[in-house]
């Protein structure tokens, strides 16, 4: 598995074949194959990583991918990061 800090990095990783763990913007919607983490907020924390285990790699025949909105202490450095990019594609 892969992490993936955007839906191009995402793209390179699974072209390589990996499977992603992709950090997203509120704003971006899930891509094909790709669900929400359980442990996340947004899921409900339905389960925590420990029990859920969707990320270990090609264990027990996992198939897709994982996305979830960033949060934490880093998220707004990294949603500033993000806008700054999309500004400097956009130029």
């Amino acid at each position: 598995m892969a992490s993936a800090d955007s839906p191009e990095d995402m793209i390179l990783a699974q072209a390589a074949g990996y499977r992603t763990f992709r950090i997203r913007t509120p704003e971006e919607s899930l891509q094909a194959k790709e669900s929400v983490c359980p442990a996340s907020a947004e899921a409900g924390k339905k389960l925590n990583c420990a029990s859920c285990k969707a990320c270990g790699g090609t264990a027990k025949g996992r198939k897709g991918s994982i996305g979830i909105i960033v949060h934490g202490a880093k998220a707004k450095r990294y949603l500033n990061q993000r806008n700054e990019s999309a500004l400097t594609v956009a130029a």
